[in-house]
């Protein structure tokens, strides 16, 4: 009965991370303590207390009672633990594996009490004596003084405020092997397998899996099952759509997904989408579309690069970002970069489900052409741009904050702005603005860089604060964000264009500051045509704009916003086509610069081979 709590405490606090112990916890030990209690009474000899705590021909009730509550106590605490577990948004398979031995051992010892009292009930002559002296009460002992010993001494003391971490996995390689995982998932779709466990997918991506499980919980902070039904529930919306499958009943397509239980497969589908696979087929009717467009990871339709797979010579590390793949490459004593522009596009901090034709090119080259302009201003760390959709540069130490410039009240700002607020990032907004108005002096909005998800805005004083960069990194960041906004804007009113806003990131080489990735780009950025700028605001009207704000715009008005629950939709061929041309305007309307498409079909190729001849002379 004391077992029972502890283990119930020891779970709640690593599941859920609470480690205050309140007066409500403390009641969990009350049995335990009444039948400790009145055992020791009748051990040091009180009468009365023997009488109540010993078996005898008149009155065996009490025991009776003392048995049932130890049942009723182990059953309760077993079935607590597994809701603890199912509940956590961090389950270690291992505590799984941890309660099913448990559940076995106490129904064991439920069912062995209940045949002892029901004899003892029945048969008392027969069973007193078997009752009081069986050696099940030894195993109970040694049992709970096991158990003890472990909670506090084998893993982590309960309660201490601080968890102890030992033989965690780096940051590092848990980011690799998630990388490698992710890779697994993506080629060779074994969430497919309805047999899928944790021992064969940690076989499939090449490691223990004990450490996979580590890159689960701690790296994409879910459990085995949630992460594999995830993808599942992905597959079965695209089937869903597909009109070559739509002979199939709902649970026939969950079926080909991986899904092997009907109940499961639908409450997950609920669970995650809010409605019925039926519910979510209406809802998405207009939206379907042909089965030779939907989003294939093998084969990229209108010649596009979704992703690339190199082995480059020297790569220490590989990471693939939401729209670019980025190789470490040692070469002698120079740590370099090389990071491929692929044509993936991203909104509301989700990848689209098509890649958009030549949008790395477009984004690739229009950053070399303001990295190389800005130089003079702050240094930055590009090397060579060996082909269209490749830079090569030094390999920095981060800066975990984004330097977020406004010009303008547009996007983020006007919809905080109209939500009421007047406030953003620490920084005053003055009363009387409309949309696309032009502020005052440009305002410094910076968020926290986040390697996954959205990132966070934060005020100036907090980053200071918090020691997130030192007051003189962080001027020296503010000064040199400050100078590039005002080239960037001079360069884009040459071409008859006006910077709205844009982000820029820093890192750390040497001890010195350094301007990395891309600037001023369309995915970075947003552009106004200057022209007609005064007469639409002040006709109320929508401005005409080089960005990526109408692709979120046509999310929005189909129904998706990157919110929990929401399907991603669908993207038409003639939508994907006018993504295009629009990145192709931009590159042409902000460098002056005629944009080369290229029409070879082996673009990978390509692009392996100008890294290759490029990697030698790079210093």
């Amino acid at each position: 009965m004391a077992t029972g709590p502890a283990l119930y405490l020891y779970f709640k606090k690593i599941l859920t991370g609470d480690n205050n112990l309140t007066g409500n916890d403390r009641l969990h030990f009350l049995p335990a303590t009444v039948v400790f209690l009145l055992n020791a009474g009748a051990f040091f000899g009180f009468e009365n207390w023997r009488q109540v705590a010993m078996y005898n021909n008149f009155d065996h009730f009490p025991g009776l009672a003392e048995q049932l509550t130890f049942i009723g106590s182990s059953a309760y605490y077993s079935f607590s633990i597994g809701a603890l577990l199912r509940n956590s948004a961090y389950p270690d398979p291992r505590f799984q594996k941890w309660q099913r031995q448990l559940r076995i051992f106490l129904a064991a010892v439920a069912l062995g009490l209940t045949v002892m009292i029901l004899g003892n009930f029945f048969y008392f002559d027969l069973m007193s004596t078997w009752l009081d002296y069986h050696p099940v009460w030894l195993f109970i002992a040694v049992f709970t003084l096991w158990s003890i010993y472990f909670l506090v001494f084998g893993k982590e003391v309960i309660f201490q405020k601080k968890p102890v971490r030992d033989n965690r996995l780096p940051d590092a390689r848990i980011s690799q092997w998630k990388d490698a995982l992710e890779t697994v998932m993506h080629h060779q779709k074994p969430y497919l397998n309805p047999d899928l466990n944790l021992q064969m997918l940690a076989q499939m991506v090449g490691i223990k899996e004990k450490d996979l499980s580590e890159v689960l919980n701690i790296g994409l902070g879910k459990s085995f099952h949630d992460y594999i039904n995830l993808y599942r529930i992905e597959a079965v919306k695209r089937l869903l759509l597909n009109p070559e499958k739509q002979h199939l009943t709902n649970f026939a397509m969950a079926q080909e997904a991986g899904f092997n239980s009907k109940s499961a497969f639908f409450g997950l589908f609920k669970k995650h989408l809010g409605m019925t696979p039926g519910a979510f087929k209406r809802k998405n009717e207009s939206a379907t579309i042909p089965f030779s467009f939907l989003p294939n990871p093998d084969i990229c339709p209108m010649n596009a690069i979704r992703e690339t797979n190199f082995q480059l010579p020297g790569q220490t590390a590989f990471y693939r970002g939401k729209v670019r793949d980025v190789y470490a490459v040692q070469r002698g004593d120079a740590a370099l970069l090389v990071m491929v522009a692929s044509d993936r596009i991203s909104a509301f901090d989700h990848i689209l489900p098509r890649p958009i034709p030549c949008k790395g090119a477009v984004l690739n080259q229009i950053a070399a052409h303001f990295l190389n302009a800005t130089r003079d201003i702050c240094p930055n760390w590009l090397l060579d741009t060996p082909d269209p959709n490749v830079a090569i540069g030094h390999r920095c130490e981060p800066v975990r904050v984004e330097m977020v410039i406004r010009g303008y009240l547009a996007g983020h700002a006007a919809r905080t702005y109209a939500s009421g607020l007047r406030t953003l990032c620490g920084v005053a907004l003055p009363d009387g603005l409309r949309e696309n108005d032009r502020f005052p002096t440009p305002i410094i909005t910076p968020t926290t860089k986040a390697d996954e998800g959205h990132d966070e805005d934060i005020s100036r004083e907090e980053i200071l604060h918090r020691g997130i960069v030192s007051r003189e990194d962080y001027e020296e960041m503010e000064a040199c964000t400050r100078a590039l906004f005002r080239r960037g804007t001079e360069m884009a009113a040459q071409q008859g264009l006006i910077l709205v806003d844009t982000k820029y990131e820093f890192g750390k080489k040497d001890g010195r500051i350094l301007l990395m990735d891309e600037i001023h780009t369309p995915d970075s950025s947003r552009y106004f045509y200057a022209e007609g700028y005064a007469e639409r605001q002040a006709r109320g009207e929508k401005q005409r704009q080089l960005s990526k704000e109408f692709v979120r715009e046509w999310l929005i008005a189909n129904g998706f916003q990157g919110k929990e629950g929401q399907a991603m939709p669908e993207m038409p061929d003639a939508f994907v086509q006018e993504i295009t041309d629009r990145y192709v305007e931009l590159y042409e309307k902000v460098t002056g610069k005629a944009f080369v498409k290229d029409e070879s079909s082996d673009l990978l190729g390509r692009i392996e081979r100008n890294i290759l001849s490029a990697l030698p002379a790079t210093p």
